[in-house]
């Protein structure tokens, strides 16, 4: 975690936390409550800290404050160990209910940083936050964030956010003869049959954050 890194870094370099605080002109106490883990810099402050505090290269802070969003995130370890030196910042636009459609607001409500390569070029992918209880066994739980894609094709058993006449949900797609079903993947919730929807956006990734 970066407490546990700055505080490794700053002492291999032989530094202080007075002489790294003078360097990163930023308050001793600062150094300190972070190397507690009482407090958690900004990207931006990180990176004073590592460079002008410590005495990293550019290259060499970049890559740790990388590993910093990931875990922000929640990126499984897998894909941090592959992941890019290169993000995508995409938009948390609203929370989506997983249980009956609700009309959301289109609104962004934060961002998150991605690995390029998890991110189809030229494609507008942005994010949500599960609201609701219809999809646990699918592994989605209030507050994990849904990284959306509206440009991927849904296909015949995927996870879309879908649109029907009372709002916006998130379901398993199936299409049938002259109606489209959205199963939901908890035995307490019906699955609900329609004629009338609009696809909005395939699940492609889900970060959990429990």
């Amino acid at each position: 975690m970066v407490n546990n890194t700055i505080k490794q870094l700053r002492k291999q370099a032989g530094l202080t936390q007075e002489e790294v605080a003078k360097r990163a002109r930023t308050p001793r106490a600062y150094i300190s409550q972070i190397e507690n883990g009482l407090r958690s810099p900004s990207d931006s402050l990180a990176e004073d800290i590592l460079i002008k505090g410590i005495g990293l290269n550019y290259a060499q802070a970049k890559k740790i404050t990388d590993q910093w969003k990931l875990q922000k995130v929640g990126m499984p370890q897998e894909l941090q160990l592959i992941a890019e030196t290169e993000f995508v910042t995409i938009p948390i636009l609203c929370s989506i209910p997983c249980g009956e459609p609700e009309e959301v607001y289109d609104e962004t409500d934060g961002y998150i940083s991605l690995p390029g390569s998890k991110v189809p070029k030229d494609h507008r992918i942005f994010a949500v936050t599960a609201d609701g209880l219809s999809m646990l066994e699918e592994n989605i739980a209030p507050g994990d964030i849904i990284i959306c894609d509206p440009d991927a094709k849904v296909k015949d058993g995927d996870m879309a956010i879908v649109k029907v006449e009372d709002g916006f949900t998130l379901k398993s797609v199936y299409f049938k003869d002259g109606y489209v079903k959205l199963e939901p993947a908890n035995k307490g919730f019906k699955p609900i049959e329609t004629s009338k929807l609009q696809i909005v956006a395939k699940v492609i990734y889900i970060l959990k954050q429990c």
